[in-house]
């Protein structure tokens, strides 16, 4: 499951790991705050292998400022990024 920008890597590094494991792997892009993503890219993932052996996130987000400039929604959005999608992900 990847969040990344750039819509080529995925599949891009997908191919790589299978052709260095030889195994099966499934690249998915989302936007892991939304929860009816995070549960359909769940659920492909275990239509198509059975179960989650590795799971990587690597989503992530911040603002270029000092913290005390911060606002509370750009809190928000950094915490949703890189706190509670991973818990999201983690207990499906």
């Amino acid at each position: 499951m990847h969040s990344a920008h750039n819509a080529t890597l995925p599949p891009q590094a997908a191919e790589c790991l299978e052709e260095a494991t030889g195994e099966r792997c499934l690249a998915m892009q989302l936007d892991v705050r939304d929860a009816a993503a995070v549960d359909g890219v769940v659920l492909a993932t275990l239509r198509e292998f059975g179960r989650v052996d590795i799971l990587v996130n690597a989503a992530a987000g911040n603002f270029l400022c000092p913290a005390e400039s911060l606002s509370t929604n750009a809190f928000r959005t950094v915490m949703g990024t890189t706190r509670k999608a991973p818990h999201a992900l983690d207990r499906r």
